[in-house]
């Protein structure tokens, strides 16, 4: 059935409201304009359940959008923003104007129940038959699972290719992190559904985006998957903000942390979440410890040393709690504190999932010039590593193995440094994957007209 492209769809009031996001577009959902195209441009809905006031919308999803919007790309957003976050909505919404970007952030329900996930969808369906009836779109480009019932059936309704993000094997990432226990008879349902929703999507979307080179094999591999394009996409860092910081400066700012000029500093970045195997990271320090008495551990994000004190405890490893540093940070001060870090902890559960786990913070400590010790069986890590020295794979978490590994720890030279970096730019830097994404944009462009 052709879908209806005129008439404008009812819906309950109260399903319109929301907390207050300042209202940022004025205009409403059925007055955009359709901008001039003095370049190649494709027409794009970019639908993702992330906030783009988050940290993840922050550092993953806003430079592709900007940059896309700089070649020529007509881009509309639907995100879903928290509340506490309304204020820096505001700002983000007069910066995605001069880029041209039309956005319609809704509210992310806090606390989430299952009442409130029927809402968000039925708010995002509601909104996006909206923006698709106004104007003509050559694209949708979906992010993950969340979002990507709600746009494959608006690839139905309205014929307009889509594009799935999929940002790895959400679903069994979900059930490997016990956040859906199989235990429990609701998450078995819950997780069934979304793998069957998982094959329906392979198999009606007309293009896919990967994280990792090891996910996109897998796919294929899979009955319901029919050919259609797989490109790789994974996390990529911005090299001009990520890069290392080096000399009087770098010294400067391990002073400022109680560091003398030879203390190791190991640094941890991001949460603590399921898949994150803090125990073994802190037993992994723990064995450098036992070899540099003055060597300090680093944690980027929301922790408390009494929450480490905990783990450590729980790990069986005695550390005394003066070797932690805990920061909280803006994104735009990580980089500095990177820079003041000797070796980066990336230890992520392996698992099948995590053959599609592309770890934002391994871009981010390679383009810094840190050495890294990272895991097996984590998406392309150690292809990556066959190419990057400062790229150390852990086969195991043995004692054995992290006492080897915690041997050959040494401190990089400034210049050493500064190579690594180079040597790891041309593999991390967000400009090649900005180019993909253009190329599978210029595909469908001018389908509207």
């Amino acid at each position: 059935m052709a879908a209806d492209v005129s008439g404008e769809e009812r819906s309950p009031i109260w399903l319109l409201q929301t907390i207050d996001l300042a209202a940022p577009r004025q205009e409403g959902l059925n007055t955009l304009q359709t901008k001039k195209r003095d370049r190649h441009m494709t027409k794009v809905l970019y639908v993702t359940y992330n906030g783009l006031t988050d940290h993840i919308g922050t550092a993953q999803v806003l430079p592709y959008l900007q940059s896309c919007a700089e070649i020529g790309h007509d881009i509309s957003v639907i995100s879903f923003e928290k509340k506490s976050n309304s204020s820096a909505v505001r700002l983000l919404d007069g910066e995605l104007r001069e880029f041209g970007i039309d956005w319609h952030p809704l509210n992310f329900y806090q606390p989430s129940t299952a009442l409130t996930k029927l809402v968000e969808t039925l708010r995002l369906r509601y909104t996006a038959r909206k923006i698709l009836r106004a104007n003509r779109f050559d694209l949708i480009h979906c992010r993950s699972y969340v979002p990507a019932t709600t746009c494959l059936s608006l690839k139905k309704a309205f014929k307009i290719p889509l594009v799935f993000d999929m940002r790895g094997l959400w679903a069994d990432q979900r059930k490997e992190g016990n956040r859906w226990d199989q235990r429990k008879i609701i998450y078995r349902f819950v997780y069934k559904y979304w793998k069957r929703q998982e094959k329906a999507i392979i198999r009606e979307t007309d293009e896919i985006v990967s994280l990792t080179k090891e996910c996109a094999s897998e796919i294929e591999s899979w009955p319901e998957y029919g050919g259609n394009p797989i490109t790789i996409c994974p996390c990529n860092v911005d090299t001009s903000t990520f890069r290392p910081i080096l000399g009087s400066q770098r010294q400067r700012l391990r002073k400022d942390l109680g560091l003398r000029p030879h203390d190791p500093l190991v640094v941890y970045l991001g949460s603590i979440g399921s898949v994150y195997l803090l125990k073994e990271s802190i037993q992994l320090f723990s064995k450098i410890h036992e070899r540099h008495p003055n060597a300090r551990f680093m944690f980027i994000g929301f922790h408390s040393v009494d929450a480490l004190t905990n783990i450590c405890r729980e790990a069986q490893v005695s550390l005394p709690p003066s070797v932690f540093i805990t920061k909280q940070l803006g994104r735009e001060d990580v980089p500095m504190f990177l820079g003041a870090a000797d070796l980066g902890l990336c230890l992520i559960m392996p698992s099948y999932s995590s053959i599609g786990v592309s770890p934002t913070k391994l871009g981010e400590f390679l383009a810094c010039g840190l050495p890294i010790i990272g895991n097996t069986g984590i998406g392309d890590i150690e292809n990556l590593a066959s190419t990057l020295p400062q790229l150390t794979i852990l086969a195991n978490f043995s004692d054995h193995t992290m006492t080897e590994v915690a041997k050959a720890y040494r401190v990089l030279s400034d210049s050493e440094r500064e190579e690594a970096a180079n040597r790891a730019q041309p593999l991390v830097d967000i400009k090649q994957v900005i180019a993909r994404y253009d190329r599978i944009y210029r595909k469908y462009e001018y389908r509207h007209e």
